[in-house]
């Protein structure tokens, strides 16, 4: 582990340890595992979550939406996963804890898969202000900590969590410039490309988040890592 990846693994373990309660990776009961199971099942059947219409993205609609992405991992990689997500979406949050991070550690850090994130702010005001600080942290060359204290520290949906004062200290966490990061964010500047990738999102075909592709083909479930596995291996394993 180099210099770079201990100190981004420090402020994160910051992040996550400062609000312990509402980081999704807590050890659970048996009992609470048995009702998340039944409402992840629910809610597959219902719709709620990474449930597109269209089981495949054509090349260039694949190709349109990783540009408005940002990439983790090495771009060149064989297999690509492109993921639409809300920083409010509390799956989102559960896959970022669990399907993620083992994505990172089994594929991304040996370089066979890049994953894109896409957003797809549509639950409220509160996703768009937390997807437009996002922005402003990548404008500072650190995009990718800052999404990972926005899911580490998620709070409930809709009730006035996500602030842009939540959003200042989370910059400091990730250690950016504030006071040009608050300018950003006070400014709005970047709250009409949050909307056009949202729009982008819609048109093609995403209705829900997570919702997951590996090289175009759509995960059906987000939160099964062997379907997921199993997709990137015969991606990387071609017939």
């Amino acid at each position: 582990m180099n210099r770079q990846q201990r100190r981004r693994e420090a402020r994160l373990s910051a992040a996550t340890g400062a609000t312990q309660e509402k980081n999704w990776i807590w050890p659970i009961s048996i009992g609470m595992f048995v009702v998340v199971v039944v409402v992840v099942v629910v809610l597959i059947a219902a719709g709620v979550f990474g449930t597109s219409d269209d089981s495949k993205l054509s090349a260039n609609v694949l190709d349109d939406l990783k540009a408005d992405s940002h990439v983790v991992g090495d771009p060149s990689a064989p297999v690509s996963i492109i993921e639409f997500a809300d920083y409010q979406c509390p799956f989102c949050a559960r896959f970022w804890g669990t399907s993620y991070q083992r994505l990172l550690s089994d594929f991304v850090q040996s370089g066979l898969v890049s994953i894109y994130f896409h957003n797809m702010a549509f639950l409220g005001p509160e996703s768009t202000l937390a997807a437009s600080a996002s922005e402003c942290a990548a404008d500072q060359g650190n995009w990718h900590d800052f999404h990972d204290i926005l899911f580490a520290q998620q709070g409930p949906e809709n009730q006035g969590y996500i602030t842009p004062d939540l959003m200042t200290s989370f910059a400091e966490v990730a250690d950016l410039d504030v006071a040009a990061f608050n300018q950003c964010v006070e400014s709005g500047v970047h709250d009409e490309k949050v909307a056009q990738q949202t729009r982008n999102a819609a048109d093609a075909g995403i209705n829900a988040t997570p919702t997951i592709f590996v090289n175009g083909n759509r995960i059906s479930n987000p939160m099964d890592y062997d379907e997921l596995q199993a997709a990137v291996r015969a991606a990387l394993s071609p017939a």
